[in-house]
């Protein structure tokens, strides 16, 4: 197996074995906990294709996409992109019309909470990870320099 099949190999088991990201919100007068399943690289860059940045506003502008509409989007994104209701043991997928209806009726704080959450699990967390390969990387050419 040459090296870029192998290194293609270890990504797509890395892609099956992922956890979801489970957040807690406030849903009426609940506390409910949310999951998501994170998408490949090139699915959440199709999903964020699908949801332009809004002109006016400066946020969408920085992101280069319309976050509020990626959340909203999400269980239509791929086969992968499941978000769940989970209560205690129970875990109800959602429809995407039933999660649309249900975002739009959270408010900010919560809808400002769960597009952080896949905001997060698919640019920052995964920035995070290459930062601390690089730094484990410049370990490792250190040791083999002394």
């Amino acid at each position: 197996m040459s090296r870029v099949q192998a290194l293609i190999a270890a990504q797509k088991q890395k892609h099956e074995n992922v956890k979801p990201t489970i957040v807690e919100i406030r849903f009426g007068d609940e506390l409910v906990d949310i999951r998501f399943w994170p998408l490949t690289g090139q699915q959440w860059r199709d999903l964020t294709a699908r949801h332009p940045y809004r002109p006016d506003s400066e946020f969408d502008n920085a992101l280069g996409y319309n976050l509020a509409g990626v959340l909203v989007g999400y269980p239509t994104a791929t086969e992968q992109s499941r978000v769940y209701l989970v209560d205690g043991d129970n875990a109800e997928q959602l429809s995407p019309d039933d999660w649309a209806d249900m975002c739009a009726v959270l408010d900010g704080p919560e809808l400002q909470k769960l597009e952080h959450t896949i905001w997060a699990m698919h640019e920052y967390d995964r920035a995070q990870e290459t930062v601390a390969a690089g730094k484990a990387r410049a370990g490792e050419r250190q040791k083999k320099q002394h």
